[in-house]
């Protein structure tokens, strides 16, 4: 769970479902850069780069990550992720997907080419082990779903304020290419002022809730449960101005060895170009 959980928040945690209506026009394109930091408890434990380029019809979005201080000593390692896809007859419809990272135990890879929510092509290395208790993925649960790391960008539908309660209500579909999971997300309460580089203003708090549906071993999800060892999962949403979107300022997840926070650490917000290039940020 702790893994799929950092990927949420890092990678992806995802914020995005198939049938969710977007506006089809926009004030304009804008990009968004941002440095993160990961912590448990107080400990830095991770950091990261993360861009993400909007316009009226497209999106495409790049993370890169890295392990950090004394959690380097226990397990080192680094990778980016990157997606792209489509505002589309009122949808967002992500069309590639690719993560890769590498630490100490070796290297993962996943790739995923989509087209109308449904995944067409994949390549995922290593394979997952198998398990007895591992619950089959099956061609339905390719289907109607998107990737974690679109979840950077939250469109909500309407003319009426982004940082609403009704933004926040949604269950949201995801396909990491190894797991098929659900995300439920209900309001919690709203920030009113919040400054974080180019941006000040009202923030949406969502509660989130992480559900396996296949790809996943029953024994770990019933053992993670049931001993109730992750709690207060948090989403904090930043509308971007311009834009009927918002994306992630900061993920929290409550664990036994304490709270794991992804926020944002400095914020940068400026015009974009009508048809994004493929997102891209270094940890550098």
């Amino acid at each position: 769970m702790l893994r799929y959980c950092i990927g949420l928040a890092v990678f992806t945690t995802s914020f995005l479902q198939p049938d969710l209506s977007c506006p089809t026009a926009q004030a304009g394109p804008a990009v968004v850069r941002a440095t993160f930091d990961v912590r448990l408890g107080p400990l830095q434990v991770g950091r990261g780069n993360f861009e993400a380029q909007i316009t009226e019809r497209y999106y495409a979005v790049g993370v890169s990550a890295k392990v950090t201080g004394v959690a380097r000593l226990l397990a080192g390692g680094e990778g980016s992720a990157t997606s792209r896809g489509a505002f589309l007859r009122d949808k967002l419809t992500p069309t590639l997907y690719h993560i890769s990272n590498s630490a100490g135990s070796g290297s993962n890879e996943v790739r995923l080419l989509m087209k109308a929510n449904h995944v067409v092509n994949e390549t995922v290395v290593p394979p997952s082990p198998p398990a007895s208790d591992r619950v089959p993925l099956n061609e339905a649960a390719r289907r109607n779903v998107v990737d974690p790391l679109s979840a950077f960008v939250f469109p909500v539908a309407g003319d009426g304020p982004l940082v609403a309660p009704s933004s926040c209500d949604r269950t949201l579909n995801v396909f990491d290419g190894r797991q098929r999971y659900d995300i439920t997300l209900s309001y919690s309460r709203i920030l009113s002022s919040v400054h974080v580089g180019d941006y000040e203003g009202p923030m949406l708090v969502c509660k989130a809730r992480y559900t396996p549906i296949a790809g996943h071993r029953k024994i770990v999800a019933a053992k993670e449960d049931s001993s109730e060892v992750y709690s207060d999962m948090e989403a904090w949403m930043m509308p971007i101005n311009g834009t009927r979107a918002m994306v992630l300022y900061r993920m929290q997840i409550g664990t036994a060895a304490g709270t794991l926070s992804i926020q944002a650490a400095k914020v940068s917000i400026q015009p974009g170009d009508a048809s994004p290039s493929d997102a891209t940020a270094s940890t550098e």
